[in-house]
């Protein structure tokens, strides 16, 4: 499953709803419960990159994330494609293939 958390305005929780959204789609797996890659990855395509820092404070933080911009590549080997988007996205921001 791919999601898109989307919003129009920024600050609006959109990151901490897509680390948890993603978490929970990685534990009702089964999956790395904790401090490793699971069935879940969170594309940072936010350019504040919370996400991304958030996950770089330990080696313990729950799921795998991937800072990455337009031109990259969605990763394959993950069941469920959590994507945190920069507010008022444009098309540009989130090509075809990401969701």
């Amino acid at each position: 499953m791919n999601i898109a958390v989307l919003g129009f305005k920024g600050g609006v929780g959109k990151t901490t709803t897509a680390v948890h959204l993603a978490l929970y789609l990685q534990q009702k797996q089964g999956a790395a419960p904790l401090g490793g890659s699971g069935m879940a990855l969170l594309i940072d395509a936010d350019p504040n990159r919370s996400a991304s820092r958030w996950a770089e404070r330990g080696p313990s933080f729950p799921i795998k994330v991937l800072a990455a911009d337009p031109t990259t590549p969605t990763p394959t080997g993950f069941q469920h494609t959590v994507i945190d988007t920069p507010a008022r996205p444009t098309p540009e921001q989130l090509p075809k293939n990401w969701v």
